[in-house]
């Protein structure tokens, strides 16, 4: 049954992302995945270190359009203490067809802009809001496969039943790989 419903999925994916002629067009699919480095302030990061791994699914609306969601992983150590943190949330992104003089995508550099919300929970009583932007851009490496170098800023609010809750702000410099289904 778990083969059926893998080989469905992928199915009508290859068929809505079949009509698309260039990676940016209206239904292409981007899957992908990132890693961050993380650099952060504000009450909740007193003496941190944060591991943050990123996969996510979109769908071209129009050309150029995004909108998707992210599952996010991340590991956080403050001080003596560490938590796990799983989130997910919507995103919604515009990438520049700023090649499109070129036959092929392989090859091309294609910047991007996208806006982002997480909620998720930790395996502690803790609770994480997240809302921010991401600037990149991917460069082809293949017709449909690319490498992507992001920065994101994002306003984070950590929630205890235990304690009062607290903000700060993340900044984060990634890379990893893109795939376009068109």
């Amino acid at each position: 049954m778990k083969h059926f419903v893998l080989i469905a999925l992928f199915s009508l994916l290859t068929t809505v992302a079949s009509a698309a002629e260039n990676p940016l067009d209206k239904g292409s699919v981007i899957l992908e995945g990132s890693a961050f480095f993380t650099s952060q302030s504000g009450d909740a990061y007193i003496d941190s270190k944060t591991i943050i791994v990123n996969p996510g699914f979109s769908y071209f609306v129009s050309p150029g359009t995004f909108v998707g969601g992210l599952i996010q992983y991340g590991w956080y150590e403050v001080g003596s203490s560490s938590v796990t943190e799983y989130s997910l949330g919507p995103v919604l992104g515009y990438y520049f067809n700023t090649n499109k003089e070129r036959p092929e995508p392989k090859g091309a550099a294609y910047p991007f802009v996208m806006a982002f919300a997480a909620y998720g929970g930790f395996d502690s009583e803790l609770t994480l809001i997240q809302f921010g932007g991401q600037a990149g851009v991917t460069l082809m490496a293949s017709n449909a496969v690319g490498v992507t170098f992001e920065a994101r800023l994002s306003h984070d609010i950590w929630d205890s039943d235990e304690a009062d809750s607290r903000s700060g702000l993340t900044f984060q410099i990634g890379f990893g790989l893109t795939s376009f289904i068109y």
